[in-house]
């Protein structure tokens, strides 16, 4: 069994890992410019410029989302054990095509 001090230090670092996490996701998806179709000589309709930046916003609502459950768990506005809020927690990994996808851990239910 963890004593209180490890247990604290685990949890600790699990959310420097994710807080870390976000930093790169929030700096991948400012990064995108939508200017990128023009410079790859492409003539994209204004359909591709809103799309893009629907994209970016939905982007980072995810991850703002994210904190704000981290937020409410942490401050004990939600109760539950650091295990359990892992499971419930929302986690976005970056697909293929750059964009960030939500989705809750598939094991815990």
């Amino acid at each position: 069994m963890l004593s209180a001090s490890t247990s604290g230090r685990t949890v600790l670092h699990d959310i420097e890992t994710v807080v870390i996490e976000w930093t790169h996701q929030i700096r991948d998806v400012l990064k995108k410019d939508s200017a990128q179709p023009l410079l790859e000589g492409l003539n994209p309709n204004p359909y591709v410029e809103i799309e893009f930046w629907n994209a970016k916003a939905q982007n980072l609502r995810c991850i703002f989302d994210q904190v704000v459950l981290l937020y409410l768990l942490i401050s004990g506005v939600i109760q539950r054990s650091w295990t359990r809020m892992r499971c419930a927690a929302l986690h976005c990994r970056a697909a293929p095509c750059g964009t960030v996808r939500c989705h809750a851990a598939p094991h815990c239910t």
